[in-house]
């Protein structure tokens, strides 16, 4: 079971740290962090490629972490006395010679006289990530039922614990019913010891008679840590800031992001601004789903942002005119803004894993509230203005003249409706000194529906971009 402590910070405390970082992981939970980097943003590749087809960071995350994980899971799965045998018996065999992967696969065919295809067709061979969840025990006469689901055919152990202490273990196949004494135990755990693949771990443990038995409980850590199965992570850490209008602001920043990522992660940072005596700060929370990377798409993210800041700009203040009567007089000064924005974005899937391009889709809805410092937060959001962005990205990240472009379509309401359609590239020269270049970029677009005279002329094109006072969407923020 993966320690409950702080691995970085028992690290940066440490008097003796010669060993490296490392040291705070046994040889396969440390394999498996080096292939998840890679693997929980999708860019992994499969077990048996020859060695000029890896990426940089594949070469020692698959072929020195995951397979040599992958070989344990086979271990624990046939038993340290069948599988010592089955690999003595081929160093036997191929002493003095030079055996192919075949030669192999055919020995373990033939040694254990098993259908082992799940290991080496699903895992090996493949970029499948394994993902084994609980979902549910019920304790009938003695006995726990237990039912799990499963992605793939690979085997995997299911262990009841009494507390932490380990009772008993068992190995089971995904078609076959799952049951399990249940004297002496309180807790169901998936694979504890860490044999599987399985790639989340955090949906494999069911604590018997407890009102939220499949939910980990909270665990508050500063800075940032390594992921654990057992435990909810929350990260914390001070945070100070300051504009020129909101002057000094001071908060804490609470999240869940770190290495590796997370499918679902989240970001809140309230802050007390100074200058404008109010609530200002960022949130964010995204989920992303990995599909296969044979797909035309193999990473769809979705999530949703919010941020409030203060600004100089106009604003409508309530007044009486010389007649007494009630009108809206502008004003100009500092105000407060407020946007969300959800958005989707999709990873259009590389034919070669080493290529430097990177397409993505982006889809962004952006609402921004404008309201002067003293109202509070959402006041008076059914006020805001809209923008809708469809933006396809082209980014060829080669060592020797990289470029990228960029077409988007733009709708938005600002008092009156608007669309437009932008495309921008960039493309870098480079000279024969490392990281020397030079770097030429053009810009193009036009209106598919020019905005009315009401709208703000913060939306029409400029030499400058959209920055500074025309930033309308507060994408520089």
């Amino acid at each position: 079971m993966l320690p409950k402590y702080n691995r970085v910070i028992r690290y940066l405390r440490s008097e003796d740290r010669t060993a490296g970082f490392t040291d705070l992981f046994t040889p396969f939970e440390f394999a498996e962090f080096q292939y998840q980097l890679t693997a929980r943003l999708n860019n992994d590749q499969p077990g048996n490629l020859h060695s000029l087809l890896y990426t940089d960071g594949n070469y020692g995350n698959i072929i020195y972490a995951k397979n040599p994980k992958l070989f344990f899971y086979l271990q624990s799965y046939m038993g340290d006395s069948l599988f010592d045998n089955m690999m003595r018996a081929y160093f036997q065999k191929w002493n003095f010679r030079h055996p192919l992967p075949a030669d192999f696969i055919q020995h373990v065919r033939e040694y254990t006289r098993e259908d082992l295809s799940w290991f080496w067709d699903e895992l090996f061979n493949s970029t499948l990530k394994q993902q084994l969840t609980l979902n549910s025990v019920k304790e009938n006469n003695g006995t726990y039922e237990i039912s799990v689901t499963s992605n793939s055919k690979s085997p995997f152990p299911v262990t009841t614990l009494k507390d932490d202490s380990v009772v008993l273990t068992r190995w089971f196949k995904p078609n076959e019913k799952v049951t399990m004494p249940s004297a002496h135990s309180n807790k169901v755990v998936i694979d504890v010891q860490g044999a599987t693949l399985d790639f989340y771990r955090t949906d494999n443990t069911f604590r018997v008679n407890r009102l939220f038995p499949r939910i980990n409980p909270l665990a508050f850590r500063p800075l940032v840590d390594i992921p654990s199965p057992y435990e909810n992570r929350i990260n914390y850490l001070p945070i100070i800031g300051a504009n020129l209008y909101n002057k000094a602001m001071l908060g804490m920043a609470f999240y869940n992001t770190g290495i590796p990522r997370q499918r679902f992660e989240y970001m809140l940072a309230p802050m007390f601004a100074f200058g404008t005596r109010d609530l200002a700060g960022y949130a964010n929370a995204q989920y992303t789903l990995l599909l296969p990377q044979q797909q035309k798409v193999d990473k769809l993210t979705m999530g949703l942002s919010w941020q409030r800041f203060a600004y100089n700009g106009f604003y409508n203040v309530p007044d009486i005119d010389v007649n007494g009567q009630p009108y809206e007089r502008n004003n100009f000064g500092t105000k407060v803004y407020e946007k969300i924005t959800p958005y989707v974005w999709l990873r259009l899937s590389k034919n070669n894993m080493r290529s430097p391009v990177e397409r993505w889709l982006r889809l962004n809805y952006t609402m921004v509230n404008e309201q002067p410092i003293t109202s509070s937060v959402f006041s008076n959001f059914q006020n805001h203005f809209s923008f809708l962005k469809a933006r396809y990205e082209h980014i060829k990240n080669r060592t020797i003249d990289p470029y990228k472009f960029l077409v988007q379509y733009e709708w938005g309401n600002m008092a009156t409706s608007f669309q437009k359609v932008t495309a921008s590239g960039e493309y870098t020269f480079s000279y024969n000194t490392p990281k020397k270049g030079l770097t030429v970029r053009g810009a193009a677009g036009t209106f598919l529906q020019k905005p009315g005279s009401q709208t703000m002329d913060d939306v029409f094109f400029r030499m400058g971009n959209n920055v500074g006072r025309y930033d309308y969407q507060f994408n520089q923020a």
